[in-house]
């Protein structure tokens, strides 16, 4: 057996896993395209491979997408490239990927994991651009079996093992995201978050091994490719990574300082900060995050993340009002549009109570609305209640997007998961 770090001057760097007479295997960079492109300028692994071996005939058997990195198998004679061909049709190449996917992978079971489905190539737009993806059918598609285990799971993310017995395009991305794990920093499959957060991820799967019996000398071959810097960096940065869930009490500040009533009372971890506010006299849920990307991007009116309230005015709601306030009404700084109203009867409360109780003798006739906002000016709902006439008596934020939590009460507050945040980032859809 021969290895070499690299022996390519030209071009990338690919480090060689493996050699003999007859094979050549190496370890793939990231972004690094497998084949040629329509960019004739740009370096891809095969070119770059027959670059190191000039004088020989190199057939390539099989790819990794252009941001998976890993193992990749090269033949280096006719007789060896019939060879592979053959191991390869009869699926007896081992290959094992490592990924981190997003979301907790124990929650898919215990073990080992076998998915099966016929996958088929599809084309979608994005922007300007049409893009091939994989889509799960029941018939026309081609077979693909994968098998998947947990090597470390968290509520965020998870670190999965992924064993091929086929070889399909996307194969383990597209099935990954079906179970409802996207790969970290996967745009086509919904894992990247917007962008991981800003931190501007790839696709976070590497071609860790490879092994086949080679029919030529009898001998096992068997490679393991290192798993790149980039897999430490992100597993640093998720371990850090807090996104908290509290149900706000009446007469609180929505910040840890100023006022006696404050956050600081709740023994919340103390490198956190809230997404948005609560007004004081306002309770409900609020999230708080010690990840300033996730801030913006929740926060930032751009994104028009929806969030739910629940409402109890002075006076009877009527069609008219609910209809004004989802056509619009006029404020001091603008119209103000509500994404939707409607009337409640007798909503379930009692998870907000928090020493705010309206006189009925003061207040004799009051109603509940439910009003669902994109954007949040201050005092916002408040302001559109009144401007139809209905003066807002107490005010809940029940949940955000898709996502209604019930299990908190005044003062509680637990860590989201990010199937949670899914729910809550624009109802269920991943950017």
């Amino acid at each position: 057996m021969e290895k070499s770090n690299s022996d390519s001057s030209i071009g990338f760097a690919i480090p060689i896993l493996y050699e003999d007479e007859n094979y050549i295997i190496v370890d793939k960079p990231e972004h690094l395209p497998c084949d040629s492109t329509y960019d004739k300028g740009r370096a891809y692994l095969l070119g770059e491979v027959q670059k190191i071996r000039p004088n020989l005939q190199i057939s390539a058997h099989h790819r990794l997408d252009v941001d998976t990195s890993g193992a990749v198998v090269f033949s280096k004679t006719i007789y060896a490239r019939k060879v592979l061909d053959d191991l390869f049709k009869r699926h007896e190449i081992h290959k094992c990927y490592e990924g981190l996917v997003w979301g907790d992978f124990s929650t898919a079971g215990a073990g080992k994991i076998e998915w099966q489905s016929f996958l088929k190539e599809d084309k979608i737009r994005s922007g300007k651009k049409t893009l091939d993806k994989m889509v799960s059918v029941k018939s026309g598609g081609k077979k693909a079996i994968t098998f998947a285990r947990s090597l470390q799971s968290s509520p965020w993310y998870s670190r999965v093992e992924f064993q091929i017995l086929t070889g399909r395009k996307h194969q383990i991305r597209a099935q990954a995201a079906q179970a409802g794990f996207p790969l970290v920093g996967d745009h086509l499959y919904g894992g990247a978050l917007e962008a991981v957060l800003e931190e501007k991820a790839e696709v976070l799967l590497h071609a860790r091994e490879l092994a086949f019996t080679d029919p030529l000398s009898g001998k096992e071959i068997k490679v393991n490719a290192p798993l790149p810097n980039r897999f430490q960096k992100w597993q640093e940065l998720f371990s850090n990574f807090k996104l908290i869930l509290l149900n706000k009490p009446y007469a609180v500040l929505s910040q840890f300082s100023g006022e006696s009533e404050n956050l600081s009372q709740f023994q919340l971890p103390q490198d956190v900060y809230s997404i948005g506010r609560l007004d004081k006299d306002s309770e409900g849920m609020l999230l708080l995050t010690n990840h300033g990307g996730l801030k913006n991007a929740l926060q930032s009116p751009s994104q028009h993340k929806s969030k739910v309230y629940w409402v109890l005015v002075e006076g009877q709601v009527n069609k008219q009002a609910v209809t004004a306030l989802v056509a619009g009404v006029k404020l001091n700084d603008g119209m103000a549009r509500a994404v939707s109203a409607r009337i409640l009867s007798a909503p379930q409360v009692e998870m907000y109570s928090s020493c705010r109780e309206i006189s009925s003798k003061r207040f004799p006739h009051t109603s509940w609305l439910e009003i669902v906002l994109d954007e949040g000016r201050n005092r916002q709902v408040r302001r559109m209640t009144a401007a139809v006439g209905l003066p807002t008596l107490r005010l809940l934020r029940i949940g955000f997007g898709s996502y209604f939590p019930n299990d908190l009460k005044a003062g509680a507050w637990r860590s989201l998961t990010f199937a949670e945040l899914i729910m809550v980032w624009k109802q269920g859809q991943l950017i």
